[in-house]
């Protein structure tokens, strides 16, 4: 339990130092690398969706968020989704599966998010149009995250696995 409460507690001060304090760049970011990392190898949900929701509203807390704040909250819990959904695929490259799992969990966040500005903002006209206006205005933000995790995710994952599987470390992961 308290090896548990340690891990998760070391994931969510990155996450949040990665949003607040080392902040590289708009959409650049480490809390889907997190989600996905802590989904996939720790074993006990609860603690994977406690490192997700704890990074998102202690970093949310710090730098604040707006009107969608429950898209973006959600959108990041989808990912820890997709990192669930990974533990049941046969994987023989875990680099390419973090891979595509960056492009899916971004991808996801993206259109989930710009869903919520059209439906919950007075930026966009609530249609077709408005939602169309809003997916085109976010490219620049979609590739800043798109690229970001592209690198980012597959470095933590490949960190943590490396710590996961290496019998001189595996006594500080939750199994």
């Amino acid at each position: 339990m308290k090896k548990n409460i340690l891990v998760v507690s070391v994931l969510v001060i990155l996450a949040v130092l990665s949003r607040t304090v080392f902040h590289i760049n708009n959409n650049i970011e480490f809390i889907t690398a997190f989600a996905l990392v802590s989904a996939y190898f720790i074993k006990q949900k609860r603690y994977a969706i406690a490192t997700v929701l704890g990074s998102i509203i202690i970093s949310d807390l710090i730098i604040g968020n707006t009107n969608i704040v429950l898209f973006t909250w959600s959108g990041f819990l989808f990912t820890a989704l997709v990192g669930f959904a990974l533990r049941n695929v046969n994987i023989k490259n875990r680099l390419a599966a973090a891979e595509i799992s960056a492009i899916i969990s971004t991808l996801a966040f993206f259109f989930w998010t710009n869903f919520g500005v059209v439906l919950l903002s007075t930026m966009y006209t609530r249609d077709l149009s408005g939602l169309t206006q809003s997916y085109y205005n976010g490219i620049p933000f979609l590739l800043n995250q798109l690229i970001g995790n592209m690198i980012i995710v597959p470095l933590v994952f490949m960190a943590f696995d490396y710590f996961y599987n290496n019998k001189n470390h595996q006594n500080i992961l939750i199994k």
